[in-house]
């Protein structure tokens, strides 16, 4: 069977890999950086290595841009970590944070889930929480969708009873 976890790594030990795709570019470490390789650009001047900055994506995860042929794509860092150290992820598969901290990218603490075990692992470390006022707010809203899907079906009988 898969393992889907990441490795027992010592956290002392940093593990540089070469990250799928942009192989000689870019490499993804087990301490979850990412880091530029030393190369020669189009002109064939030296371009030293360092390592990048990682910018906080909306929604509360660490993402980053990787260039190549002079195209920019963002990706999110866990995703990258888990497909270097891990393994590609199989199909529906999402990056699953182990303790539960979107900006803990360490291999270690990186699995491939379901969709479903992800939800599921959410709940258990109590994740998904939704604040009271957001609650409150939702439950409006969905009062008012309620009413106006039963004015529009009772419309609806109307015209069809007319008919």
């Amino acid at each position: 069977m898969t393992d889907y976890t990441g490795s027992n790594t010592p956290a002392d030990q940093r593990i540089w890999k070469p990250i799928h795709g942009y192989e000689g570019l870019y490499e993804a470490c087990s301490s979850g950086e990412i880091r530029s390789v030393d190369r020669l650009d189009r002109f064939g001047r030296v371009r030293t290595g360092k390592q990048l900055k990682l910018y906080d994506h909306s929604n509360g995860y660490s993402s980053i841009g990787l260039c190549k042929n002079g195209v920019k794509t963002y990706y999110l860092v866990h995703r990258i970590v888990a497909s270097t150290f891990i393994c590609e992820p199989p199909d529906g598969f999402v990056a699953n944070h182990i303790n539960g901290n979107k900006k803990d990218n360490r291999v270690e603490n990186l699995e491939w889930c379901s969709m479903a075990d992800n939800n599921k692992h959410a709940h258990r470390m109590g994740l998904n929480y939704i604040s009271e006022k957001n609650r409150s707010r939702t439950s409006e809203r969905m009062k008012k969708r309620h009413a106006e899907s039963r004015k529009r079906k009772a419309k609806l009988l109307a015209r069809r009873e007319a008919a």
